[in-house]
């Protein structure tokens, strides 16, 4: 009897999580597909476990950036092309997905041993933080890839990692970790420095080196995993790495902390910022400026609470008895300080796509937030906390109505669209083009229309794209369209165009973009750039 009670338990409970992913999945999806217009780098993706499906499991014959997403994003993406094929609504439901398992496991962070109650404002303010994004926020948190599924990863090491020693949790901590790190470097940044900062931290508060070995540990192992799920890809086959990012120097840090600032703040929803929109009314303002401010207590909260245990210490006797509370703690404060060096190390300009950095701030700090605020409202006097509980809640109607008018006033159109129509309508389903157009175009009409991104050598020759592309696309293939842009990218243009296949049959503008047809077949030959 005990038995099957406890069966129907964990059946109910993973009927309960599937329903609350598939809701929180398809809000997030619909946020998302009404915040922006997914780009070449979302397709990209998509292609990728396009590939991964079609046996280039470790897409043998890429060049791809440190970035790769192999181990993080493309096992998601791959899925989504095993079930519903090589559809564009997957640049939004992936992203979407991957931010409510990140909500999920958020959730679970803070579930473990605490009572109901404290249960209920951890959900409560999660949804505030992350589920009901203003425009911005959707902009940059529900577009991928950017470093979302890593995040997750992070996620649930600290779930397996919060309670210390070595076994079978450490053991697959190390191994997602060290998985990630070939798909996305960051991951030494956000997941294995951490690790090892962390344990320094779970170290100094107890005054016993043994305290933090298994954390320290771990971020060692992750590297030693990394190293050889490498050499060993490398050796059967693996995409080589054709770009890594640049640093800032020195006196860019200053800049970037301005950046931050600003940035973060149009992600909460307090102002428009860098992508634009309509003007913040002012109580929305207000209500997400609260919400931001709430974000900032709780991390500072939980610096503060470190910084305590650090100096003061404690014995070994009262560590281990709060232990569940201020280990998960300083592995998110941890996480959240790594996601901002990362920000301030690779922001290189104003460029708003640099915001993208920010995700993981974001992340880390609204779960390690709702942790800290949530711990503190269970132990408020009664009447405090019978003031604080209908002030969430209308906190949250308040933000979800305002989500919704913003998502409701119409998805923006793709600026490929009339592209892909012309394309269509003309037969012309195998050509080559900027990366900008190429794979959004071949994503967008389900591959109806294939094309391949390429750029212009410095010798003025137009070749394949060195980065984001496979090989097998050019090899042996012939091509019946040529596509660049007004504004040219990667040397595309009418001057490289003529110089390498010479003059076109016939030239059709459409939009931005320029159509190219010739009576010969298009082959593109010679070594890929850069």
């Amino acid at each position: 009897m005990e038995q099957r009670e406890r069966r129907h338990r964990t059946v109910l409970r993973l009927v309960l999580f599937l329903g609350i992913l598939v809701g929180l999945t398809s809000w997030l999806t619909y946020a998302s597909s009404h915040a922006y217009a997914p780009n070449a780098d979302g397709a990209t993706v998509v292609l990728e476990g396009f590939a991964a499906t079609h046996g280039q499991l470790l897409l043998h014959g890429w060049s791809l950036s440190l970035d790769s997403f192999l181990t993080v994003d493309v096992p998601y993406y791959a899925v989504g092309v095993a079930v519903i094929g090589l559809a564009p609504i997957l640049m939004h439901l992936i992203p979407a997905l991957l931010l409510a398992l990140c909500l999920l496991v958020g959730m679970k962070i803070g579930a473990e041993g605490a009572p109901l109650r404290q249960r209920v404002y951890m959900a409560t303010l999660l949804l505030l933080f992350l589920a009901i994004p203003s425009r911005t926020g959707a902009y940059f948190l529900l577009q991928g890839p950017w470093h979302i599924a890593t995040a997750l990863v992070c996620l649930i090491a600290v779930v397996l990692l919060r309670r210390p020693g070595f076994g079978w949790r450490w053991f697959l901590s190390v191994v997602l970790i060290g998985l990630a790190i070939n798909g996305d470097l960051q991951m030494v940044a956000l997941g294995v420095v951490p690790l090892a900062l962390a344990g320094l931290f779970a170290s100094l508060r107890t005054r016993s080196l043994r305290a933090g070995l298994d954390l320290i540990g771990a971020a060692v192992a992750a590297l030693v995993v990394a190293l050889i799920f490498r050499a060993i890809s490398s050796a059967v086959g693996t995409f080589s790495v054709s770009e890594s990012h640049h640093t800032v120097k020195f006196h860019q840090l200053i800049r970037d902390l301005g950046h931050l600032g600003n940035w973060v703040t149009a992600i909460y929803g307090i102002h428009p910022g860098p992508v634009g929109g309509d003007p913040v009314e002012t109580l929305l303002a207000i209500v997400r400026a609260l919400v931001a401010i709430v974000v900032v207590f709780g991390v500072v909260a939980a610096l503060v609470n470190v910084v305590r245990g650090l100096v003061r210490g404690d014995n070994r006797e009262s560590a281990v008895a709060t232990e569940a509370l201020w280990r998960s703690d300083d592995l998110l404060l941890s996480m959240v300080l790594g996601a901002l060096g990362v920000f301030l190390l690779l922001t290189l300009s104003n460029n708003t796509s640099y915001a993208r950095y920010l995700d993981p701030v974001v992340i880390f700090s609204s779960i390690l937030a709702a942790r800290i605020v949530a711990r503190a409202l269970v132990r408020f006097s009664n009447y405090a906390e019978q003031m604080a509980a209908p002030l969430l809640v209308a906190t949250l109607i308040v933000l979800a109505y305002s989500s919704a008018v913003v998502a409701g006033r119409g998805a923006p159109t793709a600026p490929t669209a009339p592209l892909e129509r012309y394309l269509i309508s003309h037969h012309l389903t195998k050509g080559i083009a900027d990366y900008w157009a190429a794979s959004i175009v071949t994503v967008d009409t389900r591959g109806a229309v294939v094309l391949r991104p390429v750029v212009a050598n410095l010798q003025g020759i137009v070749v394949p794209d060195g980065r984001q592309a496979s090989a097998s696309w050019y090899d042996h293939v012939t091509f019946d369209v040529v596509v660049y842009q007004r504004d040219p990218y990667g040397r595309v243009d009418a001057a490289t165009v003529r110089r390498t296949f010479g003059a076109p049959a016939a030239t059709r503008t459409i939009g931005t973009y320029s159509v190219l047809t010739y009576r010969h077949p298009i082959v593109v030959h010679g070594p890929a750039f850069p």
